[in-house]
């Protein structure tokens, strides 16, 4: 997860140093927007209805899935360092 927080970063500034603008605003102007996507880069507090917290899956000792409960893990950091809040 490291790659996905490291790439995040670069790309923002990559986008702020060729466009004096950030990232998601670029994403809203050339995708969101024109091609009417419900996609976020950092969900917006008016979108927070939309969020759903799940629990990782369960493992038995071999590591392997007992439960389809959904293995995503409560990330929510895209709102500091997108520049969302």
């Amino acid at each position: 997860m490291d790659h996905a927080l490291t790439m995040g970063v670069f790309m923002e500034e990559l986008v702020r140093r060729l466009t004096g603008t950030t990232l998601q605003s670029l994403f809203a102007e050339r995708l969101r927007d024109p091609y009417d996507i419900s996609f976020y880069l950092g969900l917006p507090e008016a979108e927070d209805d939309r969020f759903q917290e799940m629990l990782p899956a369960e493992t038995d000792e071999q590591g392997d899935i007992v439960s389809r409960v959904t293995s995503v893990m409560t990330w929510r950091a895209g709102r500091s360092w997108l520049g969302t809040g």
